[in-house]
């Protein structure tokens, strides 16, 4: 097994090469580090992507920007020279550009693709077959996507920073890929798609519930049991706050300003529709009174 990921890494390190290479000037290529036996991370050009190397082909999670287009194609052709490294599936995490964006370029190359049934909504052209190409495998609340005796599970949570965000279960390593669920950063659900706070903290519980001992957010380094749940902690006393501030009478705006400056939450909810989509998320749960 050792050397089998040996074998894994060195193509890998050598197709990112290559991709670099490739990679107009002045744009980042892409790093490569890995994360655990047979697993490697992908960083620059979006949110992490992971590849999982198995005796049956590798399974790519997310696939990058479309600005960063050419050089991740470059590493999966290269890697694809090799049959039992050619990527046999890929996973999109949700429909953010930054997980997806390479979706239709994947597809077009022959790359079997299978996402939420609400992230392959959103990507409605993806929904479509056609030109020698699959249509998308869809799931609703968990699927198998075990590749060559390695296990692996797809797991829709919930609702969380957006309505279609998947999280991966290497069962085997006991490693949680989060994706956007977990971050370092202050956090900010995508209300306009599908987020919330209150989805975010019950997706945050029922992932705490899976197996495993360690986790990948979308960005950043591995990170325990303990770090996910002050993640939940900080969630639940932003949405606190939220519902203080909310009842006292101050404004969205007002609202959005204390939480942004306390580091609570994300500097984009000083965006006029964000912080009305807060406020709105509150009054919808009956923890506010409305307008």
């Amino acid at each position: 097994v050792d050397r089998r990921c040996l074998i894994c890494g060195l193509a890998l390190l050598a197709a990112g090469v290559t991709a670099a290479r490739a990679q107009p000037a002045g744009a980042a290529a892409l790093k490569v580090d890995q994360v655990a036996a047979g697993l490697f991370r992908l960083d620059g050009g979006g949110a992490t992507a992971l590849m999982r190397f198995t005796p049956a082909g590798t399974l790519l999670l997310g696939c990058k920007r479309a600005s960063h287009q050419r050089p991740l194609l470059t590493t999966l052709q290269r890697l694809g020279r090799t049959a039992d490294l050619a990527v046999r599936l890929a996973v999109l995490p949700s429909h953010l550009p930054e997980h997806a964006g390479n979706a239709a370029a994947l597809a077009a190359a022959g790359v079997p693709l299978v996402a939420h049934e609400r992230t392959l909504t959103r990507l409605s052209d993806l929904q479509r077959g056609g030109s020698g190409r699959m249509a998308p495998r869809s799931y609703r609340d968990q699927l198998d996507v075990s590749l060559g005796e390695r296990p692996m599970q797809l797991h829709h949570l919930g609702p969380a920073v957006t309505d279609n965000d998947s999280v991966l279960l290497f069962a085997d390593l006991r490693l949680l890929a989060l994706g956007d669920l977990y971050t370092a950063q202050p956090p900010l659900p995508d209300w306009v798609g599908g987020g919330s706070l209150g989805g975010w903290i019950r997706a945050l519980d029922a992932a705490l519930g899976l197996p495993w001992d360690r986790a990948l957010g979308a960005a950043g380094p591995l990170v325990d049991r303990t770090a996910v749940q002050a993640l939940r902690q900080r969630l639940q006393a932003a949405r606190q706050r939220a519902r203080d501030l909310g009842q006292q009478g101050l404004d969205p705006q007002a609202v959005a300003a204390d939480l942004v400056q306390s580091g609570s939450l994300g500097q984009g909810l000083m965006d006029y529709n964000t912080a009305g989509a807060l406020r709105g998320e509150l009054a919808r749960e009956q923890l506010i009174t409305r307008d």
